[in-house]
């Protein structure tokens, strides 16, 4: 039997490879068309927590390539060995790919409806870490954890304690 999810992703959309979960990977996939974006979509919390957490993998899909150029300069990401940034509307396959193989989503928002993104990571069998605003708290319910404050120490907290869970 399928059923969809209640935002309505159709989960016949998306594709399960049932690829072997890489236990260190930890995704976030947005939207970036104007620089506040960056901060709405919390990537600049994703990029600091790379950067002091090296045993962990980082991979960040949607930054619109165009600020590339400016995210190196505001947080030396080419000095983050362990992220990876991939610029938005990258091929279908290897987003695919890195839903599949990724551990941990986070959705670490300002503002947010119903995260797609996230409900198609959870589909995915991530295990979902995000902002306590708007929808993600609605998606996530008991399969994740909620990030209460918006700081890095509290975002790493929440990706550990996603580490160690079994709700994929």
């Amino acid at each position: 039997k399928t059923e969809i999810v209640y935002n309505g992703i159709d989960p016949n959309r998306i594709i399960i490879d049932n690829l072997p979960k890489q236990e260190n990977l930890i995704l976030t996939v947005g939207t970036m068309m104007q620089v506040g974006d960056f901060y709405n979509k919390g990537f600049d919390l994703f990029i600091k927590s790379a950067a002091r957490n090296p045993a962990l993998a980082f991979t960040l899909i949607g930054l619109k390539p165009d600020f590339l150029e400016w995210v190196e300069e505001q947080y030396k990401v080419s000095e983050i060995p362990n992220l990876q940034i991939i610029p938005s509307f990258c091929a279908q396959d290897i987003l695919n790919e890195k839903f599949n193989r990724a551990k941990v989503f986070v959705q670490a928002s300002i503002t947010e409806g119903m995260p797609n993104s996230l409900c198609e990571a959870m589909l995915l069998k991530c295990i979902p870490v995000g902002s306590d605003i708007n929808g993600i708290p609605d998606a996530i319910g008991d399969t994740g954890v909620i990030v209460r404050h918006r700081n890095v120490e509290e975002l790493e907290k929440g990706i550990y304690e996603a580490l160690k869970l079994n709700t994929g």
